[in-house]
């Protein structure tokens, strides 16, 4: 973010897509995998500065599947795997331990909106790209938790998928309310599963997926 109230943002990413742009959020893509540097001046009626970021961005390339993660390491997100703030402040996932989906599972990403109380926050966790270019039948699968605080104070959790680095987006799985809650309603205090308060959620993506080299 940019202090002192700016009126013109002109940045540089070098061997992106654009190159240049004098939006104040702009979205970049790059077609190549490595790491870019990117500058930004930023201006107002008293004048102007310039910040430049080297090997600020990494691209990676897309990975073979299969997609398998139980957030087992300390390491939060886990490698390759990136978070999109939406509103760039402190309330994003973490990483929880001492509960976990089904198996031999021990963490888990979190939201917990229940300390923070984050009305209309909207924050991602978006994978590696992974390659489905000989993969014809493709299902996701996840183990979610979630419990109301009650009718009025409830969450919304979405999946979404794009095979073209993230340009553009399609919903594969939306529920909020009790269509997501795995227990009653909890107001006394923050929500703990147990074993028994975990679902496995499966989404067919085959349509969407099948033959495409870039998935995340």
């Amino acid at each position: 973010s940019s202090i002192y109230a700016p009126t013109i943002w002109s940045w540089v990413f070098q061997n992106g897509s654009p190159a240049t742009s004098t939006l104040s959020n702009p979205s970049v893509q790059w077609s190549t995998p490595g790491t870019y540097p990117v500058a930004l001046t930023a201006s107002n009626a008293f004048g102007n500065n310039t910040k430049t970021k080297l090997s600020y961005i990494t691209v990676a390339g897309p990975i073979a599947l299969p997609l398998n993660e139980g957030f087992e390491s300390s390491v939060f997100l886990p490698l390759n795997w990136t978070p999109n703030n939406v509103y760039n402040d402190n309330i994003d996932w973490v990483r929880q331990t001492g509960v976990g989906g089904f198996g031999t599972s021990t963490a888990c990403a979190m939201f917990d909106n229940y300390n923070v109380d984050a009305a209309g926050e909207r924050d991602e966790i978006r994978t590696p790209k992974h390659i489905f270019t000989n993969v014809a039948n493709a299902t996701l699968r996840f183990d979610v938790a979630y419990a109301r605080y009650n009718m009025y104070y409830t969450d919304t959790l979405e999946v979404k998928l794009s095979t073209n680095c993230g340009f553009t987006w399609t919903s594969i799985y939306l529920k909020g309310g009790t269509a997501l809650s795995t227990s009653p309603d909890l107001a006394a205090n923050t929500f703990t599963p147990t074993n028994a308060q975990w679902r496995t959620d499966s989404v067919d993506i085959s349509l969407l997926t099948a033959g495409q080299g870039n998935v995340m």
